[in-house]
Parts: C-alpha cells; structure tokens; sequence
C-alpha cells in the first residue's frame, strides 16, 4: 500500500527505503503499521529526558500496545507482537515530515480520526486530563493531519466509551 507513496515522495530514493521498510514488516507495511509505527516515534520524542528515559519509553509502548489491541481487537500476544513490528517498521521510516505525508495520502480520514478517538479514549480512562497527554495527543493529531475540530469531535466520542 505504501510502496506507491514511496515512490511518489521520494523518486528512487523509495526503493532503498521501501526495502527498509519491508524489512521491519516483512511485507508492504499497511495502514495498521504505519500508524503504529507514528505512535512510536510520537512516544520516543515524548521521552527526551535521559534520565527517565527508559521507564517513560516502555510506559508510552505499553500504552501503544494497549491502543493496538482496542483498534484491531488483537490479542494481548498479538498487540505485542505489532507493536513490535511497529517498533522496527518506525526506525526504518523516513523523516517524521515525509513520514507523516505518507499516513495522511495512505491511511482514510476515518481510519485516522479512529485512531486520535482511541487514543483520547485511552488517555480518558487513564484520568489523562493532564498537560502532559493533552500535548501528546495534540502533536499526534497534527501528524494525522487531522484539525482541533476533529479532535474535539474524537474526543466527545471517546468519552461516549468511557
């Protein structure tokens, strides 16, 4: 599915990176994946700080886990193993900017707002009314390309669930 998008966005650098990207997925990554893969690399620069690194990075993944599993209803094996593949597939990924182009001209608008509503929904349950989930969820609604009236409507269905 993302191979036409590689190779529309970046000529023949796609065939390096689609190959890279093969690699990490074993087959042409799907929309799945490739959202997956974003919200690996939106929970990685969440966790800058050195320090805490490692304890917040496995939360985050926890956390995507958890959402994979909601969104595709896998079992708990299975959302670990995405989110794994996820994990491969986001190292491999080009720039966030052509990344996150790639997600919006491949993955459906409603399959992105389902997404952000997960996440909301997750972040709800999680009592996440805090600054520190509102930015995320903010910057990963941008990467969706989705707009704050979309947010706002995830959210208010999210908290329909919650």
């Amino acid at each position: 599915m993302f191979r036409s998008l590689f190779t529309a966005l970046l000529g023949q650098e796609a065939r390096k990176t689609t190959a890279t990207l093969t690699e990490a997925c074993c087959d042409d990554p799907d929309a799945a994946h490739a959202l997956g893969a974003l919200l690996v690399r939106v929970a990685r620069a969440d966790v800058a700080d050195a320090t805490a690194q490692l304890e917040a990075l496995n939360q985050e993944l926890d956390r995507i886990e958890r959402l994979l599993l909601q969104l595709y209803g896998l079992s708990a094996r299975d959302a670990a193993a995405m989110r794994a593949t996820c994990e491969a597939l986001e190292q491999r990924a080009p720039d966030t900017e052509i990344f996150t182009e790639m997600i919006r001209q491949g993955v459906d608008f409603d399959d992105r707002l389902q997404a952000l509503e997960a996440l909301w929904e997750q972040s709800l349950k999680e009592g996440g009314g805090d600054q520190s989930s509102r930015q995320r969820l903010t910057r990963v609604q941008s990467a969706l390309g989705l707009t704050d009236a979309d947010s706002v409507l995830a959210r208010s269905q999210a908290l329909e669930h919650v």
